[in-house]
């Protein structure tokens, strides 16, 4: 059996588990493993990329078309791309996107530096790009049978079990959401038939944009109205047989740095943490009404100190998600937490 690693190339992922980031990898990690590959994860081990027959290149959450070098084009991206190039012919592919030329976005950065690749190995990249395979996510699991769609913002892969496709949506509000349809980011997707649908969304909402509502509370009862509206539909239709909702997370603390991407008009959040933290349980309640099948995050956690759920639960060093280390589903056992004890 030919043996498969997986990693980014210009910013590899960190092997820490509490990384949000390493948290897409390490998804793909037990997909590609439930469907019998040989496979395990680089972690920026270029004896690894060296190692094993296929190198397996999974795109950072944060990429969109360009990569943000911190210190610049340097000695280890270079060894990287060379790696890459020397791999045998038809041993890189690229999952979920078509693989970006990397010499159209890396030689402009590397230029005058020490550690330029020559004319000709930028060529040879380019082509190995070029000519990369593909792999979806649907493609990764186990025999293509799709038995659970897990559909929201960057917080749905925590939501991830075995035979899942995560339809991750990076920044999605409940709102826009409903607003689209859900049919409409099935359909997208070409899914016509669906055991189980998870929606996972509402987060964000809570954070930047409900309390700039009239009546938030309103408000979220409007949304979880439509979203039993298009669930049911969805439901008569045939195209789910089932369904479930995810309740919200603790609000964060407030004193918590957070990355710039995470802010919305300039603000990390809007509206005071107690009117969030009751938005958030308000939320959760009208759940609970509508919804038959809700999934709620354990409930110490909303009563921790807001400062200690942070620090316990949340990514390190700083962000809006929970750790990896926290999830339903162990990523590291590839199996649901706590069966193994």
């Amino acid at each position: 059996m030919t043996s498969i690693v997986i990693d980014e190339v210009v910013i590899p992922f960190t092997s820490r588990l509490y990384s949000h980031r390493s948290s897409w990898p390490r998804t793909q990690f037990c997909m590609l493993q439930d469907a019998g590959f040989d496979v395990e994860l680089g972690f920026g081990d270029e004896k690894k990329l060296i190692e094993n027959d296929h190198w397996y290149v999974s795109h950072g959450m944060e990429f969109k078309g360009t990569y943000n070098l911190n210190g610049g084009f340097s000695q280890r991206i270079a060894d990287r791309l060379r790696i890459m190039i020397d791999k045998p012919s038809g041993s890189i592919t690229s999952l979920e996107i078509p693989m970006p030329n990397l010499t159209q976005l890396l030689e402009p950065r590397a230029r005058g530096t020490e550690f330029d690749l020559s004319p000709g190995e930028w060529a040879e990249l380019s082509n190995v790009c070029d000519t990369a395979d593909i792999m979806t996510h649907r493609e990764m699991l186990p025999c293509g049978i799709i038995e659970r769609v897990v559909l929201g913002d960057s917080h749905s892969v925590a939501r991830y079990e075995t035979g899942t496709l995560v339809l991750r949506n990076d920044g999605l509000t409940m709102h826009g959401l409903l607003s689209r349809g859900i049919k409409s980011y099935l359909d997208a997707e070409n899914l016509t038939k669906i055991k189980h649908l998870v929606i996972s969304a509402g987060n964000i909402d809570i954070r930047h944009h409900l309390m700039r509502q009239v009546d938030p509370q309103k408000s979220i009862c409007e949304m979880l109205v439509e979203m039993s509206k298009q669930l049911n539909e969805l439901e008569d239709e045939g195209v789910i047989e089932s369904f479930e909702v995810t309740a919200p997370y603790p609000v964060e603390f407030e004193g918590r740095k957070l990355p710039k991407t995470g802010y919305y008009k300039n603000t990390p959040f809007f509206g005071s943490w107690n009117d969030r933290a009751l938005l958030a349980e308000y939320m959760t309640n009208i759940m609970a009404l509508t919804f038959g099948n809700v999934h709620y995050w354990p409930r110490e956690w909303f009563q921790m100190d807001p400062e200690k759920y942070a620090d316990t639960f949340m990514e390190k060093p700083r962000s809006v998600h929970l750790s990896p280390a926290f999830y339903p589903w162990d990523l590291e056992r590839n199996e649901r937490r706590g069966e193994s004890s």
